[in-house]
């Protein structure tokens, strides 16, 4: 189940900073995975030098467990070490869903003056978006797809144009979204239901997308996207549902197509770039831009407004 809890409120240690909540971003497909018991923290633990999930006598994750992310709040308190953020400053973190946190400041990212704070719980997502185009690697005129046009779709819409995609498709059957992947850098917009790899070859002389970046991680979404990449082409796969085991998809295309596939890492920069750019960089430079460019930003409720549930056995 899900429930408010009160609880006691620690005094920053000498390297930390204390919190206030402004806003605290939900990451829908993230957060109904952990409710749903999907993640894999709650049977596995993940090897700190190798990265890899495994079984072990005790799990990463056990109930009560505070969730969430995307926190962007006002500096209350600083310890005796910190010299930055200061007192009043704005700043985003990696912190869940509680009305004050307590993080060490160098875990904290400021929030430039003249950014809308809401704005701001996007980082974590525009960090996501980041990751997968610099492992998508577009060059200057591309044919650039992007399947799926959420927060991180349209995100990777706008990175892609920024980064000198030619031509840059959206793929969405949400009316709304497609609506938006136009005002975000999309040239052209396809409903899923409308042969999107037989129309990029239209569009392109039959030489199909040299980029397809998959974000909504429906099976078949990465089937159409490995029909859809030309040759030598580059598939980048950036979400899956719950990761629970799929249909194998459509692999017989990949031989003809000679398309390179790869699987997007959402934590940081794939390993070409990783030495070069570190993630609190990447997300003091995305800090800084207009992610939205005037469109509509987060939806705002306060805690009480919610509703909460058992989770379903």
């Amino acid at each position: 189940m899900v429930e408010v809890r009160e609880v006691a409120i620690p005094t920053p240690g000498r390297d930390e900073v204390q919190i206030g909540t402004m806003f605290s971003g939900i990451s829908a497909g993230t957060e109904m995975n952990v409710y749903r018991g999907r993640a894999p923290q709650w049977e596995l633990r993940r090897d700190p030098s190798t990265k890899l999930f495994a079984r072990a006598a005790v799990p990463e994750w056990s109930y009560p467990l505070p969730y969430g992310y995307a926190n962007v709040g006002r500096v209350l308190a600083v310890g005796d070490d910190v010299s930055s953020p200061s007192v009043g400053d704005v700043v985003f973190s990696y912190t869940p869903h509680q009305s004050v946190v307590v993080v060490a400041a160098v875990g904290t990212i400021p929030v430039p003056k003249g950014i809308d704070p809401k704005h701001g719980v996007l980082n974590a997502n525009l960090n996501t978006a980041l990751n997968g185009v610099l492992d998508a690697r577009p060059s200057l005129g591309d044919v650039v797809v992007i399947s799926g046009l959420g927060v991180i779709g349209l995100l990777v819409t706008q990175l892609a144009r920024r980064a000198g995609a030619g031509l840059v498709v959206g793929v969405d059957r949400i009316d709304s979204r497609r609506a938006l992947a136009m005002g975000s850098g999309a040239h052209i917009v396809i409903d899923p239901g409308e042969r999107v790899a037989e129309q990029v070859r239209a569009l392109t002389n039959n030489r199909g997308a040299d980029v397809v970046i998959e974000v909504s991680g429906a099976p078949a979404a990465l089937n159409e996207a490995i029909r859809t990449v030309g040759f030598g082409g580059r598939v980048v796969a950036m979400s899956c549902r719950g990761c629970q085991p799929r249909p194998r998809p459509a692999l017989g295309h990949i031989p003809a197509s000679a398309a390179r596939n790869r699987a997007a890492d959402p934590t940081g920069p794939g390993a070409a770039l990783h030495a070069r750019i570190s993630h609190k960089q990447s997300s003091r430079g995305l800090c800084g831009g207009r992610p939205w460019r005037g469109r509509p930003g987060p939806v705002r409720f306060h805690i009480r407004h919610v509703t909460l549930t058992k989770r379903a056995a």
